[in-house]
C-alpha cells in the first residue's frame, strides 16, 4: 500500500537519540501561527469581556493588550534563545536578544 503521507520525523545519523523536523518552518509556517494566536486572543478578549460590567470593559481591553505585548517582548528577551537557540540537552542557550547587543 502507498503510503499517503510523509514522514514528520527522522533519525539523525549522528545520534540515534535526536530526531530532527523534515519539513521546515518557513515564514509562511511562523505567521501562520502569529495568525491563530492573535484571533485566540481577540476571543478571550470577547469572552472576558462578555463576563464583566460595562464598566470594567476599558480595564480588560488594556489588560489584554498589555499581555500581547509584554509577552511578545519576553519572547524577543528570552524565549527565541530557547526555542531556536544552539541546543543543550534541554533548551537553547544562545540566540538570546542580549547576544546582538555589545
Amino acid at each position: 500500500m502507498q503510503q499517503l503521507t510523509m514522514p514528520l520525523l527522522k533519525e539523525n545519523s549522528k545520534n540515534k537519540e535526536s530526531i530532527e523536523p523534515t519539513i521546515p518552518w518557513t515564514l509562511h509556517g511562523y505567521s501562520s501561527v502569529a495568525d491563530l494566536f492573535s484571533f485566540m486572543q481577540g476571543g478571550f478578549t470577547l469572552l472576558e469581556v462578555g463576563c464583566v460590567s460595562m464598566k470594567n470593559t476599558k480595564n480588560i481591553l488594556t489588560k489584554n493588550l498589555l499581555d500581547t505585548c509584554i509577552g511578545g517582548i519576553s519572547f524577543w528577551f528570552l524565549g527565541y534563545g530557547f526555542a531556536f537557540g544552539k541546543s543543550t540537552k534541554f533548551i537553547g542557550a544562545s540566540k538570546f536578544c542580549s547576544d546582538t547587543f555589545y
